[in-house]
């Protein structure tokens, strides 16, 4: 056999060997980013399932059940606050609203999200378990889905049916199935365990030390915030009793500017009563004034009258005397004739 001849039936074997390693690829091979990818493919119903198959199946099947209903939450937030924003203020107005059952809906998800995460939330925290029953988190997402698509979704008892149903079954069966094997291990753990319990990759293992480095800074910043904090608090505590002075500094003046105003509307009406008694006197100044003077007048008139009337009497009194001195000087010329004797 010649060297061309080995050298061709080398590589032969060896991208034989090559294919035969490609095609028994493992899936638990591949890395987690793609096992990820694989599984968000898939429903939350049937990532349940799959947790029977292997370990590793188990415990990406848990971290994507507990990320689905964190998921579930925040999805109902979001169509929450969509559907808040298009709804007018009145409350009145609300319930006539083509919206108003939207909101029905999503508040009733809201409960049935509340109730699961009490009965799970607690041993999830723990670790001890996961969110178990993934079809719950499918009729959660397809409500969802129809709320915030559609304009007009059908009446809640309607669409929750199914979800209520299942729902309230998972919960049953939990209490009293898993519940009473989980307690135990329940109040045996010291500590409660991460939620999220992944097999990490190198560059996780990395990204993890990195994070703790920047934790040990920010622990040696926050020290030294704390030494801020007290400054400003005791700062604050400072200008607060200032505060509390001025306040109370306010509320006298403010006691004393009612007590001057009440003694200012005292003097004005003092002085209105005073100014009007000064127009009163004054105008009975003026009257007295106006009668004198019209009483001066009439006894000029008096008086001037009883002198023209005085007047014309000397002096027909005048003329009467000399008259009668005429007459007299008459008789005096003529003599008496005697008077006859009988």
């Amino acid at each position: 056999m010649s060297l061309r001849e080995m050298m061709d039936s080398s590589s032969s074997s060896s991208g034989s060997e090559a294919n035969n390693r490609q095609s028994n690829l493992c899936l638990l091979e591949l890395p987690d980013i793609v096992q990820r990818r694989i599984f968000s493919f898939l429903s939350y119903d049937e990532i349940a399932r799959l947790r029977i198959v292997c370990k590793d199946f188990d415990i990406m099947g848990k971290t994507v059940l507990n990320k689905g209903l964190v998921a579930v939450e925040k999805f109902r937030n979001m169509c929450l606050k969509e559907v808040k924003i298009q709804l007018p203020r009145r409350e009145s107005e609300r319930r006539v609203h083509p919206l108003a059952r939207h909101v029905d809906v999503l508040m009733a998800i809201e409960t049935r999200i509340s109730m699961l995460s009490m009965t799970y939330g607690k041993y999830i925290d723990s670790g001890l378990c996961c969110f178990i029953p993934g079809k719950v988190l499918d009729e959660m997402f397809r409500v969802l889905r129809i709320v915030r698509e559609s304009k007009t979704p059908p009446r809640p008892h309607e669409i929750l049916q199914e979800l209520r149903d299942i729902s309230s079954m998972a919960m049953e069966h939990f209490d009293e199935k898993v519940c009473s094997s989980l307690k135990p291990k329940f109040t045996s753990t010291p500590k409660a365990k991460s939620l999220l319990t992944l097999k990490m990759s190198n560059d996780e293992v990395d990204a993890v030390q990195a994070v703790q480095t920047n934790l040990q800074k920010v622990k040696g910043n926050c020290t030294e915030l704390r030494k801020q904090v007290k400054s400003l608090r005791s700062k604050v505590l400072k200008l607060g009793g200032k505060i509390d002075d001025n306040k109370s500094k306010l509320q006298d003046q403010s006691a004393k500017i009612s007590e001057q105003g009440a003694q200012i509307q005292d003097l004005r009406r003092v002085v209105d009563e005073l100014s009007q008694k000064v127009l009163d006197i004054s105008r009975s100044h003026e009257t007295s004034i106006n009668k004198s003077s019209s009483k001066g007048g009439s006894s000029n008139k008096i008086s001037s009258v009883k002198a023209f009337f005085s007047g014309s009497h000397s002096s027909q009194s005048g003329v009467v005397t000399r008259s009668k001195r005429a007459r007299a000087q008459d008789t005096e010329s003529d003599p008496v004739p005697p008077k006859k004797m009988c």
